[in-house]
């Protein structure tokens, strides 16, 4: 019997990488982002207050407020009629909120987490998904 091994996550300069997240079942004001995280900063947050946005490539934010009962949010935009996550292309130079992508969160080659952690406010519940990617720049 053979073992199956996926293949490393690969992404090189000047790709576009898209990220989409879906957090359901939810109520009242939360917020979402999705982040690149060079795993040599050492940084791993679990909470959307743990984020060091000097660490973080932010590739989106989502926030709500006042949601009723078993509503969704999501990093998916409509376009043309097909649903698709945020993107950013590896090596540009502002993140998905605006800010610059230097200092310690410079591009590089090297490995990287896409972090995508939640916070609702309304009922203090927190969630987080790590998912591990190479760059090679």
């Amino acid at each position: 019997m053979n073992t199956y091994v996926e293949n490393p996550l690969l992404f090189k300069k000047n790709d576009v990488f898209t990220a989409g997240a879906q957090i359901k079942k939810i109520q009242g004001n939360g917020i979402l982002y999705t982040a690149l995280i060079k795993r040599s900063l050492n940084h791993f947050p679990e909470t959307v207050n743990q984020l060091d946005f000097s660490k973080c490539i932010i590739i989106s934010k989502v926030e709500h407020k006042d949601l009723g009962p078993a509503s969704s949010i999501s990093t998916l935009t409509k376009i043309n009629g097909v649903f698709g996550g945020n993107t950013i292309t590896i090596g540009a130079e502002k993140d998905g909120i605006g800010n610059s992508i230097s200092g310690s969160k410079a591009w590089e080659s090297g490995q990287y987490n896409l972090v995508i952690v939640y916070h609702n406010s309304s009922y203090n519940m927190s969630t987080f998904k790590s998912i591990p990617l190479t760059i090679a720049y």
